[in-house]
Formats: structure tokens, C-alpha cells, sequence
């Protein structure tokens, strides 16, 4: 051994780090409650009694990423869902998954997965 590297951190920390990891916990079941309907970050905000800002840095801290983001990611991951367990056409499952139309859901999903929707579902029954 030539020798060795760690990294030490104190236990209030770490018990900090976590309580505030679940400042998000509100946040992250209201979007999961509501993916499929039209709301904005505001509004979101505004649920969670933050500021938009605010809502903004915590994402961005605990989850690298912005609400904004994370609501899209929600979505994709449902669709994906949708289009993989059933035979519902894109434009349905772009509808009930809240994206704004079928063309929205398919440049995200191409983004997100590579693959088109439509690419997806061929591959799953494939696969299956």
C-alpha cells in the first residue's frame, strides 16, 4: 500500500444534510400527485409555501437538477410506463402524462431515451 485517502465529516452534518434531503419530500409527492396536470413551478411554490428561488436552489442542491426538470423527468418515466404496459396511442399518453401535445413528449423521450416513443414500445414487444 502507498497510502490512502478519506475524507471525514462531522456527525451534525451529516444529520443536517439529511433533514434538509427532506425539505424535498413535500415537494417530490406533490409533483408525483400531479404530474399529468398543467402546473408551473410557481405554482409549485406556492404550494410549498417557498418562494420560487428558493424551491429552485433546493432542487438544484439535493437533486442536481431544476424543478422543472424533475417534473419532466416524472413524466417521461410515466409515459415510458404507459407505453410499455398498454396500447395507448402516443398522443393519449402524452395527454395523460401532461405533456402538451404528442410532439413535446416525443422530442423529450428522444432526449431522455435515445429511442422514439414509438421505438420503445416496438423494442419492449421484441423483448417480450
Amino acid at each position: 500500500i502507498i497510502g490512502s485517502f478519506g475524507l471525514s465529516r462531522r456527525m451534525k452534518d451529516v444529520q443536517e444534510d439529511g433533514a434538509s434531503a427532506r425539505e424535498l419530500d413535500a415537494s417530490i409527492a406533490y409533483i408525483e400527485r400531479h404530474y399529468a396536470n398543467k402546473f408551473t413551478v410557481g405554482r409549485l411554490a406556492k404550494e410549498m409555501n417557498l418562494s420560487v428561488s428558493a424551491i429552485e436552489r433546493r432542487f438544484k442542491k439535493h437533486l442536481l437538477q431544476t424543478p422543472r426538470q424533475y417534473i419532466t423527468e416524472v413524466r417521461l418515466n410515466h409515459a415510458h410506463e404507459l407505453l410499455l404496459k398498454t396500447n395507448k396511442a402516443v398522443s393519449t399518453i402524452a395527454q395523460e402524462t401532461g405533456f402538451s401535445d404528442n410532439s413535446h413528449l416525443t422530442r423529450c423521450f428522444i432526449r431522455r431515451f435515445a429511442i422514439t416513443p414509438r421505438q420503445a414500445r416496438i423494442q419492449s414487444k421484441n423483448v417480450i
